[in-house]
């Protein structure tokens, strides 16, 4: 089994974010840095799949970097929440802490990071490393990112950066969907492990990335729960060979990001019928007078058969995956209009996929001073009850709510 973060002891640690800067002492405690902020949500339901009933969440949010001499610095960043899946449990979680070491060029990091790869808009295939609570209510999509610790080492080769990442802990991510389904451990050992050479400038930004470990997104499987059959999750080790790129010609930007993915058959068998195989993102955006911008994108998926019969359990994990067809197309677009200085914007995304239905959201915010914004949600998902989108129409939400000292 895998264990589950300790609350207490996450949220001893964030607590201790903000006070290391006063222990740091002389000249390193003059240059830390901090921030504090404090959000309170209203939402019309969940994220769990389970209930329209209101939900109101409060969150507190700590971040530090503390210098401790010129080449070694600590950095954290966690939460806490009353409140943070709409289930009525307070919970607490330390996204990030880390060690850090700069010699010669080179930059080592030790304990808890976020990896985030990819250059597409929300959809990256070459994500392999990142894990997400989606039950998380959050207004910022990036908030429910979960860190996990790790040791990465990142040395200047040939204009950019070539790092290895090792990544021993091993945390999933959560379904958008509230069953209390046991997990099973990740097949083989639970590390994860990557190389990625990332340039940047020269008119190109590009990243090329190898990585073999536990797949994050949980594969539904049968299992026995006190000697009776229940759904089990598990996480069959998965190699991801990934390539993203970005680039500008006059107004226009244009990004592609592709992923070919091999996992572990023997842990699939009888788990799945089909498995994700390619992924691949090409996008454009363009900025248009009046502080408006458009990010348009095309999608392509593609999926290989197991020839297995299809069962219930099967064709969900395949529906789950992205892989309900051997070629799943579909596009994304998203309109956003920002305000002078700064002081509000508002953001209306939609998302479709051939036979998964499709998903529209629209997102505003508002400083009311500089130090408080007012942010408004509404997402909706379309789609027969057995797509992808649609199997989600219970996440329908609206949501409303403040934040100070962001």
């Amino acid at each position: 089994m895998i264990a589950r973060p300790r609350p207490l002891s996450t949220l001893l640690a964030v607590a201790a974010l903000p006070c290391g800067a006063l222990l740091a002492g002389g000249s390193a405690a003059a240059q830390a840095t901090g921030d504090l902020s404090v959000h309170l949500d209203g939402w019309s339901s969940n994220r769990r799949a389970d209930s329209g009933e209101g939900k109101v969440n409060a969150e507190v949010w700590a971040g530090a970097r503390i210098p401790l001499d010129p080449a070694l610095a600590l950095e954290g960043e966690g939460w806490i929440a009353s409140n943070p899946r709409g289930d009525g449990t307070a919970n607490a979680d330390l996204r990030r802490g880390y060690i850090e070491g700069r010699i010669s060029g080179v930059t080592l990091k030790v304990g808890r990071q976020i990896m985030v790869w990819g250059r597409a808009d929300r959809i990256n295939p070459t994500d392999a490393l990142s894990a997400r609570d989606h039950q998380r209510l959050v207004f910022d999509e990036d908030e429910n990112r979960l860190g996990q610790f790790a040791v990465s080492v990142a040395v200047p080769l040939a204009g950019g950066s070539l790092s290895g990442i090792w990544q021993p802990e091993f945390r999933p991510s959560k379904l958008p969907q509230g069953q209390s389904i046991p997990n099973l451990a990740p097949q083989g050992s639970q590390g994860s492990a990557a190389v990625r050479y990332e340039r940047f400038g020269s008119g190109l930004d590009f990243a090329l990335t190898l990585s073999r470990g536990p797949d994050h997104t949980p594969w539904l499987t049968s299992a026995r729960v006190n000697g009776l059959p229940a759904t089990g999750l598990l996480y069959p080790r998965m190699t991801m060979l990934g390539a993203d790129f970005a680039t500008t010609r006059g107004a226009f930007g244009i990004r592609f990001e592709a992923a070919r993915y091999w996992h572990d058959r023997t842990a699939l068998a009888g788990v799945t019928d089909r498995t994700p195989r390619f992924a691949a993102v090409a996008g454009i955006d363009c900025s248009l007078p009046g502080q408006w911008l458009v990010i348009a994108q095309a999608v392509l998926r593609t999926g290989k058969s197991h020839a297995a019969t299809p069962t219930a359990i099967s064709v969900r994990n395949a529906l789950i995956h992205g892989a309900w067809k051997s070629t799943v197309t579909g596009a994304t677009l998203a309109v956003r209009k920002a305000f002078a200085a700064d002081r509000g914007q508002v953001e209306a995304t939609g998302a479709w996929l051939s036979g998964g239905g499709s998903f529209a959201q629209l997102r505003a915010s508002l400083a009311v001073t500089d130090h408080v914004r007012i942010h408004a949600l509404g997402e909706r998902y379309f789609g027969n009850a057995e797509s992808y989108f649609g199997r989600l129409q219970a996440n329908n939400a609206v949501m409303l709510g403040i934040r100070a000292g962001f």
